[in-house]
């Protein structure tokens, strides 16, 4: 993905993930959870998961994107762009299974 279609993908997870902390932010300015209970009760709730994995989801492509325009542009050895690209790919994955097994893999 490159040109319009990368710049229209990072502006859009940009504009979710600043309504996602402004809507944290306010949340906690507002009502702010007294303990580890209520805090975890209203992570686990399903929309609070499923808007928490949407963020990390955004963020991993806005993350991708970014990144690999840097790449792209200031890293001229074709072996070391591969190289970039696959420790960038592993990174990205891994922050998202990661999250993933958070959220949903611990609510037992």
């Amino acid at each position: 993905m490159s040109g319009l279609r990368a710049w229209t993908l990072q502006r859009l997870t940009a504009i979710f993930m600043l309504a996602f902390c402004v809507f944290m932010l306010l949340r906690f300015t507002f009502e702010r959870p007294d303990s580890f209970r209520e805090w975890h009760a209203w992570v686990a709730s399903p929309l609070m998961s499923l808007a928490v994995a949407l963020f990390f989801v955004a963020l991993a492509l806005h993350t991708w994107v970014g990144l690999r325009d840097v790449i792209m542009d200031y890293v001229d050895s074709l072996a070391l762009r591969i190289c970039f690209f696959s420790l960038l790919g592993i990174e990205v994955v891994a922050m998202v299974l990661w999250t993933f097994w958070i959220l949903f893999g611990t609510q037992r």
